[in-house]
């Protein structure tokens, strides 16, 4: 004869069970469920199969918080950050994204310049810069503000949609602008840098 055995106190990152296995019966097949607490004090039923092969190890609540390092995914600044990050060689301190964020805020605000390395034989950090007004000796395309789509309609007010297919109508955001009487939202460095 099989004995049962107890699962509650059972221990699954930061779940814990506080009932016993129950079954739910489908129309083809059969789940066993459980009653967990999470360590922040939510409970919840989940699937006996995703604790046992640690695809659940802590509630909702929980586990969006792990994964979120700095919650500005898709934003003008980290977008910027990531095209800085790909063109140059920074130092440890700013290859992440909070700390080069913070570092911008207060040194640089929202004037618009261009960080650039001091010596080109080092990486670019907190003791490696200097600060142009004009980004010379770089290609065109990196001239563009590092706004999203949806950023931009926003601020030209109509819809994600448009914007993407204005873009792709007219190949570029600054032709969108131009075409819509809006130059004056280009930036201004992206004039200073056609004319280098």
């Amino acid at each position: 004869m099989v004995t049962k055995v107890s699962v509650i106190g059972r221990r699954f990152g930061a779940l814990e069970c506080i009932s016993e296995r129950w079954y739910e019966k489908r129309e083809t097949y059969t789940i066993t469920n459980v009653m967990c607490r999470c360590d922040c004090g939510n409970t919840h039923r989940y699937r006996w199969s995703n604790l046992i092969s640690s695809r659940s190890t802590a509630c909702k609540k929980c586990g969006y918080a792990k994964h979120m390092t700095h919650g500005a995914s898709r934003t003008s600044a980290h977008n910027y950050f990531l095209k800085f990050r790909k063109e140059n060689k920074l130092c440890d301190e700013w290859q992440n994204f909070k700390t080069f964020n913070d570092w911008k805020k207060k040194n640089i605000g929202d004037k618009k310049l261009y960080v650039r390395p001091a010596d080109p034989t080092k990486p670019m950090g907190p003791s490696n810069f200097k600060l142009e007004k004009t980004a010379t000796k770089l290609k065109r395309e990196k001239y563009l503000c590092y706004m999203t789509m949806r950023e931009w309609a926003s601020l030209l007010g109509i819809s994600y949609q448009r914007v993407s297919q204005l873009v792709k109508c007219y190949g570029s955001i600054e032709e969108v602008l131009r075409n819509r009487g809006q130059e004056h939202l280009i930036p201004e460095f992206y004039h200073a840098a056609q004319e280098d």
